[in-house]
């Protein structure tokens, strides 16, 4: 049983979270109750998760005001992967983004499976359809 303050903290307050890479660009924003328990499930799923340079985050007392927050930041920040699940529609993305997912793909922990190299293969084939050139050389 968990007692003392910690423990009606964690339940509480929630975080609000930007991630931003080494440029300085907001790449997402989340909420949380529990901000590492979420940063380790990023880590493991995420594939924008190796551009992450810095984080950033803000205590809210209670979900709502958290949730509220969280959209109130995708709304007028845009941040790059999250905003309306940006990172799934590439139709919409410009050449850098392209090339930053095809890195990120590259770079994240699990690049070693399977799945994961044939979604690298099939990015730089798409890549490579729409821009004429290998990513490496765009990037």
């Amino acid at each position: 049983m968990k007692t003392g303050l910690s423990n009606r903290l964690t339940w509480a307050e929630h975080t609000v979270y930007r991630l931003y890479d080494n440029q300085q660009r907001l790449i997402y924003v989340g909420c949380a109750n529990d901000l590492i328990k979420r940063l380790r499930t990023h880590q493991k799923t995420a594939w924008w998760y190796p551009q992450i340079e810095r984080i950033q985050t803000e205590i809210h007392q209670g979900r709502n005001a958290a949730l509220h927050a969280e959209a109130k930041i995708r709304d007028t920040e845009h941040p790059r992967w999250n905003i309306e699940a940006r990172w799934m529609k590439r139709d919409s993305w410009n050449r850098q983004m392209f090339a930053d997912y095809i890195t990120a793909l590259e770079n994240h922990q699990s690049s070693k499976y399977a799945s994961i190299k044939r979604r690298i293969e099939t990015a730089r084939k798409e890549y490579h359809e729409r821009y004429g050139t290998n990513q490496q050389q765009a990037a």
